[in-house]
């Protein structure tokens, strides 16, 4: 009997608990989900809304969440005072309210508005005001003035701007200056303006190589909402400037030719150029043999009045002038002091080819002992079509670098061939044996082997063509231990018997080490 006893007592306790919690429960509510108002910078705007006791009981609220927010801004509702003794099922109104300064950004601000119980509990109320915007527009604070540039370049003029309303502002930037009927322009360009903010604006003109020196008067305009704008005068001095640039040239000849090339002279910067002459660096045109390649130019003088003018080169070769590249500096000097250089090159080129060369020896092709033979067979080509050659004389030379190996007896080896004619477009071979010194190299040295050719024009002997070749080179090879006889001779020349004779050999290290004999 004393379960049941227990368990009715339990459940009467639970209901009891139950009826408790219901008597003791809050409640707040807002009469509506949300709120609106509109405002212009400097009103004080406001809207009435509702709050209900929801609960059972007498409750005290209190407000929180007074900060509207837009992109960085802010706007604060005024704060509401506390609401006391709300009954249960009452519903009290409330003011909500908002100042809105006089520069308020314009702007859609949210935020929300919180209502509470002592007991904690709550409601909330979404609020927003829409600011719009002002009026005003640009103004400027700081004129851009006058300044000064030199042509040929991109000139900045600033000056500052201020944006006295409560929104953002873009505009474009333009004008136009003018000295008579020349003009300069102000390069098109977006320039945005954050609410009250004051701002240097930079003004991009470009002044071109040629403008004509003198004063640029105008104004450099902002316009904004289409037909709106702002200017600000401005004068710019475009200074004189001399100067001009000319271009490199080159040209192709044979010896005992005279070949043309142009060189363009063109104005860079906005005043006219006058009495251009032309001088060059003669020293850069020589050849070994003393030849000398001469220029003259056409016109001797000339003025640079408009963008461009053309000088005509004429380079003369010599007819003996040697196969290679010559490069000079020709400097264009005026009356104004002011000057230009171009480089000129000519390439003087030859009929006459080296087309193979041969090295043939005892051991290696490409090396060689003292003493030994060394083969050369050098294969000369005449390449044109129409011009025969006579007198063509190959020579051959061994070099390192500035010297020439000697023979035993300290005279340079030069081989030449014999004389020969070369008809056009036909080649010949020409061999050459040379006996390699003992002295006058250490083991390992490296020689060109330089091979010269030369020939006249049959029919203009004074036209004379040269082709040179140092494609291959030759070392020199010593064994370690290595002796030579190098001569024997008998004292006296007739042997007879019961007589003494001398016989006197001489011997000769070839070798890199020292010998005892």
């Amino acid at each position: 009997m004393k379960k049941p006893l227990l368990i009715t007592v339990f459940a009467i306790l639970v209901l009891m608990i139950s009826a408790v919690s219901a008597i003791a429960a809050e409640g707040i509510a807002f009469s509506d989900e949300a709120v609106s108002m509109s405002a212009d910078p400097g009103d004080t705007v406001s809207a009435t809304i509702k709050i209900n006791n929801t609960g059972n009981e007498t409750i005290n609220a209190s407000f929180s969440g007074y900060t509207l927010t837009y992109q960085s801004y802010t706007l604060n509702i005024s704060p509401i005072t506390d609401e006391q003794n709300i009954a249960p099922g009452e519903e009290r109104t409330i003011t909500v309210e908002v100042v809105v300064p006089a520069d308020q950004v314009a702007g859609h601000y949210t935020g929300t508005l919180t209502a509470e119980t002592e007991g904690g509990a709550t409601d909330t109320l979404s609020v927003e005001v829409n600011v719009s915007e002002t009026s005003a527009g640009l103004v400027v604070t700081q004129q851009a003035g006058q300044e000064e540039t030199l042509p040929g370049t991109t000139h900045t003029a600033t000056f500052e701007v201020k944006n006295e309303r409560n929104a953002p502002v873009t505009g474009q930037l333009s004008g136009t200056l003018s000295m008579g009927s020349e003009t300069l322009s102000v390069e098109s360009a977006s320039v945005t303006f954050n609410p009250y903010e004051t701002k240097t604006v930079s003004a991009s003109i470009n002044v071109p190589a040629q403008q004509p020196a003198g004063s640029y008067s105008g104004e450099i305009v902002i316009t904004y909402d289409q037909t709106e704008n702002v200017t600000t005068p401005y004068v710019l001095n475009v200074t004189s400037v001399y100067s001009f640039t000319a271009t490199d040239a080159s040209t192709t000849a044979l010896p005992g030719e005279s070949r043309n090339a142009t060189i363009t002279l063109t104005k860079t910067g906005n005043e006219d150029i006058t009495g251009i002459n032309a001088t060059y660096v003669e020293s850069s045109l020589y050849d070994s043999q003393g030849n000398r390649i001469t220029l003259s130019f056409h016109p001797e003088t000339a003025d640079l009045t408009d963008t461009t003018t053309v000088f005509v080169v004429e380079a003369t070769v010599p007819s003996r002038m040697e196969t290679g590249t010559y490069t000079t500096t020709i400097t264009f000097n005026s009356n104004e002091g002011v000057q230009a250089t171009a480089t000129f090159t000519v390439e003087v080129e030859s009929i006459l080819r080296v087309r193979d060369v041969n090295l043939d020896s005892p051991g290696a092709d490409d090396e060689v002992k003292p003493g030994e033979e060394l083969t050369v067979e050098v294969e000369v080509e005449n390449t044109d079509e129409d011009i025969d050659l006579e007198d063509v004389v190959v020579t051959l030379r061994f070099k390192r670098g500035s010297h020439y190996l000697e023979d035993d007896d300290g005279d340079e080896i030069e081989e030449e061939s014999d004389e020969f004619n070369l008809d056009a477009d036909d080649r010949e071979t020409v061999t050459f044996t040379v006996t390699m010194p003992y002295e006058d190299f250490d083991n390992g040295d490296e020689y060109d082997v330089e091979i010269t050719v030369e020939g006249r024009n049959a029919d203009d002997r004074s036209q004379v063509f040269t082709a040179k070749d140092d494609s291959e080179t030759i070392t020199m090879k010593k064994e370690t231990h290595e002796i030579v006889f190098t001569e024997a001779a008998i004292s006296p020349g007739t042997v007879r018997c019961s007589r003494k004779t001398a016989i006197d050999i001489g011997v000769q290290n070839i070798g890199r080490k020292d010998e005892d004999v």
